[in-house]
């Protein structure tokens, strides 16, 4: 399967941005998940941590995606999604 590196295109991203905002086929690291306490627990237990790596494997256009993470596939909604920041995988030392 193909990885794309989400800054590829954009050089000068570094800072964490929503997983909403991911473009599909894209590899990135869990910064933190800002969901209400039932949410974030529940998503947690299921293996969406912070400096967990997540792969964006379907976007819709309304903000809804379906992620790998432990060997399982999630289905988030919009509203969640766009309160959990990542960051590429490729500068998880900065």
């Amino acid at each position: 399967m193909l990885k794309k590196n989400f800054l590829c295109e954009e050089k000068t991203l570094l800072e964490s941005i929503q997983l909403s905002r991911l473009p599909q086929l894209c590899q990135a690291l869990v910064v933190s998940v800002g969901c209400s306490s039932d949410i974030t627990c529940r998503l947690a237990s299921l293996g969406l941590l912070p400096d967990k790596p997540v792969f964006v494997i379907r976007t819709t256009k309304r903000g809804a995606v379906v992620i790998r993470t432990n060997g399982m596939l999630l289905a988030l909604s919009a509203g969640v999604a766009q309160k959990i920041f990542v960051k590429d995988a490729q500068h998880e030392t900065e």
